[in-house]
């Protein structure tokens, strides 16, 4: 049997398994994107990944399976959305450890780019690692993050995501404005 916490349940496991048991949330962060990493490699041969990210800690999850899938060969690439002003600690380390190990990271105009410029631009990749949003999202999906969204939805392009698909309530199953079709 298996069991699918809420999005309130998977805070409360998380924030027990660090304050409680005492495992970083760092630690947490890197046995998710190996977990992530071992699946997609499972599944996919070949082919360019392109992990969409924002600031907090799944975008963290993405980019740390980044990092990993290079070491495993992969030509990976991170596209961070920076939508959010507020990173988390463990977000811009994982970003700091991809970058020192050489994982690229692009660069798109996001005041210039509509939902189709993004499906261009995503549709060179063979994999999208969705690390947007994450069991914390309570709020409807709006600006830049929503029209990423659309963009990887229209790319045609394999999705997967670290978690839950960005833009879906995870104590609801609801979509919150748009949601990543993972």
């Amino acid at each position: 049997m298996k069991i699918y916490p809420t999005g309130n349940q998977a805070q409360y496991i998380d924030s027990y398994t660090q304050n409680e048991i005492g495992i970083l949330g760092i630690v947490l962060m890197e046995k998710a994107a190996e977990r992530l990493a071992w699946n997609i490699d499972k599944r996919f041969a070949s082919g360019r990944i392109l992990v969409v990210a924002e600031g907090g800690n799944n975008g963290g999850d993405a980019v740390a399976a980044a990092r990993i899938l290079k070491t495993m060969g992969y030509r990976v690439s991170v596209f961070e959305i920076g939508g959010i002003k507020r990173k988390t600690e463990s977000y811009l380390k994982q970003v700091e450890i991809a970058k020192n190990l050489g994982v690229e990271f692009i660069d798109i105009d996001t005041e210039k780019s509509g939902a189709d410029d993004y499906a261009g631009i995503f549709a060179k990749y063979g994999v999208i690692i969705d690390g947007v949003f994450g069991v914390g999202l309570s709020r409807e999906v709006a600006g830049v993050q929503k029209t990423v969204i659309e963009g990887i939805n229209r790319s045609g392009v394999f999705v997967v995501g670290c978690d839950i698909p960005s833009g879906i309530s995870a104590d609801s199953g609801h979509i919150l404005g748009a949601a990543v079709k993972c």
